[in-house]
């Protein structure tokens, strides 16, 4: 399923051009890693009662850097708010990727998502820098000032197995709020 914004537009309104993705079929070696935590608030009692539909996704992406390139080498999703499976997906990412640190999309709903992630570090004994980074500007504009420079110019690469993002990738628009 796509995420809760995202909506079909035709490819003339399209932030991004599918053309732009670049395709790997092995990760690259020594690339200098990072994951990215794009966290939801808990459901609403409402939200419960419609078992989650239009429940936006938690979102975890490692992104790797080697020679100005850019690659998506591991992406988790998850629907709903479950501390649990976002501290140990986090974990297990960052210890099979090598990660320098664990960003964190902070908000007022997501403030506790740091603390969780460093006591269960503390716990397995092993760490990783974890930067809460705060929310400065809507999520549309966040996205497409990330990806649109690498993207534009050929060097924003992933492998074809996370169809979701690749899906996206294509049909992300300004209708997106």
């Amino acid at each position: 399923e796509r995420e809760m914004e995202c909506r079909l537009i035709s490819a003339e309104l399209a932030s991004f051009r599918p053309a732009w993705l670049r395709f790997f079929d092995a990760a690259p070696k020594g690339c200098a890693c990072v994951l990215a935590i794009d966290p939801v608030p808990a459901p609403t009692v409402r939200q419960m009662a419609k078992n989650l539909a239009g429940k936006d996704f938690e979102a975890q992406a490692v992104i790797g850097r080697r020679n100005g390139e850019y690659f998506l080498l591991d992406y988790r999703l998850s629907r709903g708010h479950d501390v649990g499976w976002t501290v140990a997906t986090a974990l297990e990412l960052a210890r099979q990727w090598r990660v320098l640190r664990i960003i964190v999309e902070e908000t007022s709903q997501s403030a506790h998502l740091p603390g969780f992630l460093r006591a269960e570090m503390a716990r397995r004994g092993a760490y990783h820098a974890v930067v809460p980074t705060p929310v400065s500007a809507n999520k549309f504009i966040r996205i497409t000032t990330a990806l649109n420079g690498p993207a534009s110019q050929g060097k924003l690469w992933c492998s074809a197995r996370p169809a979701e993002f690749v899906e996206q990738f294509g049909a992300y628009g300004p209708t997106y709020t």
